[in-house]
């Protein structure tokens, strides 16, 4: 068997996989050794349902043509697990330089010797895996490896090949190869809610189960992720913005930890920085135009109820305003369509992405003829929306002269009511909650081609830089940096939530169809690794407030809104921004 370059990488001789004569093979972070039949790596991350093993030294994974053995050593965890071919389901698995990464389905009985090799117990805060269970990050093995070299990767695909007479079903494919995306996706999801790799320091470490995680449990029948094997409490480091200002987010050690490289951002560093972003980048009039919602408030506004729970009032709703009736107190003391952002931080399958609501106070396209906002001194926000009203006087009505919730009306086509006082939704009102998937896929068409648009095809699309002459429309817009996924479900799931806002808000009826409020997956810069996507909606956010769009015209290309040097540093700006205010906290009690 020869690679691309005419070398030898194994050959088999009377059934038997030989290596080439006296080699062994170096790899960076991973040390291999080639033996007859048999290939030993030190993998970067063994995972095995929410319980897993990362960066030890001295775990292995061998693979030979009977089975592959699992060695797990570190802390106190000391036992090994076989899997057999016939164990095997199917194994989706992705080998290059970039990312070598190999997801294991397997059946139930390896599940039963796998919990009880690695004493998992189902109680909160302890890891479980179970092949049958329908949460991702409790179902799957994960085998991730560092920079492995083509030939090792042929050798392990051969050795699959050689596994494959003795599997469950000798006809059945035990390798699937994906591409790098899927496998990105397949690992984001089964990616532990929370994390379970020790902190860098004693003083970080914790035994507790993240907000995060328990949310997550809440929602199913598996216990959440256990973070951390240690006796001490998680260490309060900041709480912020400090006292006396309302609304601060603790953070304590365990957050802090998630800043460490290869880590999921969890939802209070999340929470914490888009406050900074609003508090500390935002002129004064940009900040009263925009809303920053919580990383909670997608997840509450789309947690089902089930059909038992529900009161008396609330059997005869729809189920938008199901939704809302949820989160109906989250917006008491701001009135939403007084702003021309609001910022959405999504968490779903554990990949964080952002939706951003642009101008809910406009009812269609409107054209801004003047932008300059230099000769005014306003921020570029604010000046999008002084030239808004300059050119359009009939918009005036729209925007209230201050902040604070109100009565008030939309003026244009949409300010009367468009269904003889009934709710667009009523169509839906019959459905159960169970039904919101299908009134949802029901929309896929809703999300705007990323290449053409019709409508305004002689309009340049937007670049990162503000226009003079621009244009402005309420919409949609959701940045992903795994992008190929089909976002129409929460683009109509945030239209249904504006819809019965603001009929609640303003008793009077506006349509938000996507004729109105438009949806758009925004070309933006992509991750290339499984962990990022919480740095990059902090970085998206950053970004949208420090460079604003200037135009609003579909579609909007930004992949070169960042430097990926931005993403690089992005943790340790983060880690050094808290220890800094922590600082600045101490100095000010003293």
């Amino acid at each position: 068997m020869q690679d691309a370059n005419g070398k030898v990488i194994s050959r088999r001789h009377s059934g038997q996989l030989t290596p080439p004569p006296a080699q062994t093979s170096s790899v960076s972070n991973a040390a291999v050794a080639v033996g007859n039949d048999s290939l030993s790596l030190t993998p970067k991350r063994i995972q095995i349902g929410s319980f897993q093993l990362t960066s030890s030294q001295t775990s292995k994974v061998t693979f030979t043509r009977h089975d592959i053995r699992l060695t797990l050593q570190e802390g106190d965890v000391n036992c090994s697990l076989r899997l057999e071919p016939k164990s095997i389901v199917t194994c989706h698995a992705h080998m290059s330089a970039q990312l070598s990464a190999m997801i294991f389905d397997l059946t139930p009985g390896f599940g039963v010797l796998a919990r009880e090799r690695l004493s998992m117990r189902a109680a909160p805060g302890a890891p479980w895996y179970d092949p049958c269970c329908k949460v991702d990050c409790r179902k799957r093995v994960l085998l991730v490896f560092d920079d492995v070299e083509p030939q090792v990767s042929q050798a392990i695909h051969e050795l699959f090949t050689l596994m494959a007479p003795l599997a469950a079903d000798p006809k059945m494919c035990l390798w699937r190869d994906v591409d790098e995306k899927v496998a990105m996706e397949m690992m984001a999801k089964a990616r532990p809610v929370s994390s379970t790799q020790p902190p860098s320091t004693a003083e970080t470490a914790s035994n507790i189960t993240t907000r995060s995680s328990a949310q997550a449990a809440a929602a199913t029948d598996a216990p959440p992720a256990k973070v951390v094997r240690s006796n001490r409490d998680p260490i309060k480091l900041l709480t912020y913005p400090p006292p006396p200002a309302k609304g601060g987010i603790l953070i304590t050690s365990e957050d802090f930890s998630c800043l460490e490289e290869g880590e999921f951002i969890n939802d209070v560093i999340i929470d914490f920085y888009l406050k900074y972003l609003a508090l500390n980048t935002l002129h004064e009039r940009d900040r009263q135009r925009t809303h920053v919602f919580s990383s909670f408030f997608y997840k509450r506004l789309t947690q089902s109820t089930r059909q038992s729970m529900r009161t008396e009032d609330e059997t005869h709703l729809t189920v938008a305003e199901r939704r809302h009736r949820r989160v109906r107190t989250w917006t008491r003391n701001v009135d939403i369509f007084e702003k021309d952002f609001l910022i959405v931080p999504i968490n779903e399958s554990a990949h964080w992405f952002l939706a951003i609501i642009c101008f809910p106070w406009l009812d269609s396209a409107t054209p801004i003829v003047s932008l300059d906002s230099g000769s005014t001194g306003e921020s570029s926000l604010a000046a999008l929306r002084t030239a808004a009203l300059k050119d359009n006087p009939s918009l005036r009505g729209s925007v209230p002269a201050s902040p604070g919730p109100g009565p008030g009306s939309i003026r244009g086509k949409s300010s009367e009511p468009s269904v003889s006082g009934e709710s667009v939704l009523n169509d839906s009102s019959q459905k159960s909650e169970n039904d919101d998937e299908t009134q949802e896929q029901d929309e896929d068409e809703d999300e705007e081609p990323m290449e053409t648009d019709q409508r305004s095809a002689n309009v340049p699309a937007h670049s990162g830089s503000p226009l003079k002459s621009t244009v402005i429309q309420p919409c949609i817009l959701v940045f992903d940096s795994l992008a190929g996924l089909s976002r129409s479900k929460h683009i109509c799931t945030l239209r249904d939530y504006l819809q019965v806002e603001w009929q609640t808000r303003k008793a009077t009826q506006r349509l938000f169809t996507k004729d109105v409020i438009r949806g758009c997956s925004a070309k933006c810069p992509q991750q290339d690794n499984f962990s990022d996507c919480g740095i990059f909606v902090l970085q998206y956010v950053e970004s949208f407030f420090e460079t604003p769009i200037g135009n609003y015209i579909f579609p909007i290309k930004l992949q070169t809104w960042f430097p990926k040097e931005k993403i690089q540093f992005k943790r340790q700006e983060i880690k050094e921004l808290i220890l800094k205010l922590q600082t600045d906290v101490a100095i000010r009690g003293k």
